[in-house]
């Protein structure tokens, strides 16, 4: 797939999730096959600002390359400009959300609330492509209120003002969080389009990714929640894409390499008993493949240092494990 400039080596991608999507993370599902990596997302403000919190959000890797930085704002100019300082950082691309759901972003008119106003929301691209040298990118929902769908028309709006692709969530920012994504709405933006269209929302397994493809034609997938705690996914999603054949999880002791991989780099980049304490949201979802799973995430739930963490694993996933079935 080819997102402007930018060639791909695939159509998988691993899409933004604040709190999961840090460097140690995509590191991990870049070398399972994602394509692409788009950091957590950033207000732009506090990115014009460059408050310090803000740019450790989008510390990578040299070998992330290439790699997305994702941002959000209501305001053109501020848009721009914080595009600007994402080409300085050596980002690839350059994304803006058009879909976060949360309360506080919808009051402030961004992420999910720009779904309401195309024609502002194109304003905010048209800037961005202005001030950008890398490749523009949006993400965008369903719409903004349940039943009103604005994503075609913001897609088209989008794509006219300069974004080289969109990635659908095919879910309302407001008043449908529990109901499943309509996935004909991607193949809509799809058939509305002549740029990428990425699908997002509703991947559980490497055949949902397939799925995907097939009922909506979309040209990429982008894989969120599903990832967590089972990277090996995109391998999964590529092999069974590639020769039919759904390719088995790792052994236990792969799948124990990972996890701790994941950990050595959450404390490297947040420090010993911060990226401990992080390394527990993670550890739950990687025990549902691990045999003792259950077993080590109950260890884990209170401890904050490495020894303990490190402890806890030799005890609970130790070598005589086997795979998860």
């Amino acid at each position: 797939m080819r997102i402007g400039s930018v060639a791909l080596a695939g159509n998988l991608t691993l899409a933004p999730m604040a709190a999961y999507t840090s460097w140690p993370f995509r590191r991990i599902c870049r070398r399972f096959g994602a394509a692409l990596a788009t950091t957590e997302v950033v207000k732009a403000r506090d990115l014009v600002r460059r408050i310090p919190a803000t740019l450790h959000i989008l510390d990578y890797q040299p070998d992330e390359h290439p790699i997305a930085g994702q941002i959000m704002s209501a305001d053109p100019a501020e848009a721009a400009e914080a595009a600007a300082i994402l080409n300085e950082l050596g980002f690839d691309l350059v994304d803006l959300n058009c879909g976060c759901p949360k309360r506080r972003i919808l009051t402030d008119g961004m992420g999910g609330a720009l779904s309401e106003s195309p024609e502002h929301t194109e304003r905010i691209v048209a800037a961005m492509v202005a001030r950008s040298k890398v490749p523009v990118t949006v993400k965008i929902r369903a719409g903004r209120y349940r039943g009103k769908v604005t994503a075609v028309e913001l897609a088209r709006r989008a794509a006219g003002a300069g974004a080289v692709a969109v990635c659908v969530h095919p879910r309302f920012a407001e008043g449908a969080a529990t109901l499943p994504p309509d996935w004909t709405i991607i193949a809509q933006v799809k058939r509305a389009v002549s740029v990428p269209v990425i699908g997002n929302g509703g991947i559980h397994t490497a055949l949902d990714v397939r799925r995907m493809f097939s009922e909506t034609g979309c040209d990429g997938v982008a894989i969120a929640q599903a990832a967590v705690g089972k990277p090996w996914i995109f391998m999964q999603a590529e092999g069974l894409l590639r020769t039919g054949e759904l390719p088995p999880v790792p052994p236990q002791e792969t799948l124990r390499a990972i996890l701790l991989e994941h950990y050595a780099g959450l404390t490297a980049l947040h420090g010993e008993r911060r990226g401990t304490i992080m390394m527990r949201k993670q550890s739950c979802h990687y025990a549902k493949a691990l045999v003792n799973g259950k077993k080590f995430n109950l260890a884990v739930t209170k401890i904050s240092s490495t020894a303990d963490f490190l402890r806890a694993v030799e005890e609970y996933l130790g070598p005589a494990a086997t795979p998860a079935s």
